[in-house]
């Protein structure tokens, strides 16, 4: 069996498409959510919470 590992970083722009398919694929997207508003309004605030 090999070994995953995952990196933590900062979000890029560029990260969007795939950080959206990490959320699909761990069944934490809703139907009343879009996960791309979900990002705005995150990257919006300009601290650290």
């Amino acid at each position: 069996m090999s070994e995953r590992r995952a990196t933590v970083r900062e979000f890029a722009a560029t990260d969007r498409e795939r950080v959206i398919e990490l959320w699909t694929a761990c069944d934490l997207v809703r139907p009343w959510s879009d996960p791309d508003l979900d990002i705005d309004r995150k990257t919006a605030i300009t601290d650290d919470t």
